[in-house]
């Protein structure tokens, strides 16, 4: 079985402005109706999946991180896996819910 969850890939697509070339981590794939956020659920990639990624940023002192944005990508819109991201994820919502910061329209 492929690593999906977590992996390291490049987009390649030309839907999401700007983010063309850059690296990014697969957080989950949605299937349907259903989120799939580990690789037993989700087994291989298939026509129609959604894979919701967020880009690798490389700060000014050389350390990386994870946007706090993501993004939807179609499977053929990323390259092939680079590596697995083995640091912490925190996404928008995830930052609402962890540590009470207010969602503004």
């Amino acid at each position: 079985m492929n690593t999906i969850i977590n992996s390291i890939k490049i987009y390649r697509g030309t839907w999401i402005p700007g983010m063309t070339g850059t690296r990014v981590v697969v957080l989950s794939v949605e299937r349907g109706d259903e989120i799939l956020r580990s690789d037993a659920q989700i087994g291989e990639s298939v026509w129609g999946d959604r894979l919701d990624v967020t880009a690798i940023i490389t700060e000014p002192d050389g350390t990386e991180r994870v946007s706090w944005s993501t993004a939807d990508a179609r499977p053929d819109e990323l390259g092939p896996v680079l590596g697995v991201w083995d640091g912490s994820v925190k996404t928008g919502i995830l930052l609402e819910r962890d540590e009470g910061i207010e969602r503004r329209n």
